[in-house]
């Protein structure tokens, strides 16, 4: 019951906000609200739905969410900061998409969200010249499965 109170209650903040409507404070026991909140922040829309949930919630765990934010997003975006001319002086072209960069174009911030990595994508036939240049920079090949290589064409990368 509190799970579906919580849902609607996150679905109605998310359609307002998009919508453009006036911001209702809906009346939400202390645990629906933090499911609310955790349906949120699973789905990266926090950032879009926190305020109108808000009521009774501190401006710590506010502060909290937004300092994750920021902290995720600024390691991704220095670690794009030292490829990009490893990438450029490589002769390589690019293309990053979605990610810190994406929220920046969009919504004019690059810390709208957290996010969980960084795409760059490459033509096939450079793709070997680009793992070398994220091998020497530290990084290891960590792709999950064969469905990821093969099917979709992907490549995962840790450092």
């Amino acid at each position: 019951m509190v799970e579906q109170i919580a849902l609607d209650a996150f679905v109605d903040a998310l359609r307002d906000e998009v919508t453009g409507r006036a911001p209702a404070t809906p009346d939400l026991s202390p645990a629906a609200l933090e499911i609310a909140l955790v349906i949120a922040r699973q789905n990266k829309v926090l950032s879009l739905v926190q305020e109108r949930l808000r009521a009774g919630r501190s401006l710590d765990q506010s502060l909290a969410d937004t300092t994750a934010t920021l902290v995720v997003n600024s390691h991704l975006l220095q670690e794009l900061s030292a490829l990009v001319p490893r990438f450029q002086d490589a002769g390589l072209r690019f293309l990053v998409i979605k990610g810190p960069v994406q929220q920046r174009q969009i919504h004019g911030t690059f810390f709208q969200r957290p996010s969980a990595d960084l795409d760059i994508l490459v033509r096939a036939e450079n793709f070997p010249r680009a793992r070398q240049l994220l091998v020497e920079f530290g990084y290891t090949l960590a792709t999950p499965s064969f469905w990821w290589r093969s099917v979709l064409g992907e490549e995962h990368f840790h450092r």
